[in-house]
């Protein structure tokens, strides 16, 4: 890993750990709902209205106050929607994220929305299915190197394939 990629190695890091946050959660649910709301009143399609400078205010997540203003990372918005009413089953409905570093305050919606109607792999969320869903955000600032091929798992840990001459 270095710098050029994009992803900055776990030594240049300040000593504040950053980690997801339930409130990253709850943001990701407020602006779905919001944006949900304002798509089927207008009928136009989602991040269409501009919002003024008060209206930007006024949606300031509630974790802006846990983390620095300045803060950047990697990371991940991943729905789940239930597989039936009864389950405790989930299936993957949209995880759309990036290995960049990105300012927190504003990446964190912004790939909420885009893994919810943009995820090439499914339809864009519906109204009716957002009390079946669930949302994990995941921030990637732990990168280790591992020793072999067969030192990760599948559904805990993403991998980065760097390929060398």
């Amino acid at each position: 890993m270095s710098p050029r990629d994009g992803v900055q190695p776990p030594e240049s890091r300040s000593s504040l750990e950053l980690q997801a946050t339930p409130e990253m959660c709850h943001y990701c649910f407020d602006i779905l709902l919001k944006e949900l709301k304002a798509s089927s009143s207008s009928g136009r399609g989602w991040l269409s209205s501009n919002m003024s400078a008060d209206e930007e205010e006024a949606t300031m997540p509630a974790f802006a106050t846990t983390i620095p203003a300045s803060s950047e990372a990697p990371l991940f918005v991943t729905w789940d929607k239930r597989r039936s009413i009864s389950s405790e089953v989930f299936d993957l409905r949209g995880c759309i994220g990036t290995l960049a570093p990105r300012p927190l305050l504003t990446a964190v919606g912004e790939y909420a929305l885009t893994s919810a109607f943009r995820d090439r792999r499914f339809d864009p969320i519906r109204s009716n299915e957002v009390p079946h869903l669930r949302v994990a955000v995941s921030l990637l600032v732990k990168y280790e190197n591992s020793e072999n091929c067969y030192d990760w798992s599948v559904g805990i840990h993403g991998i980065i394939i760097k390929f060398e001459e």
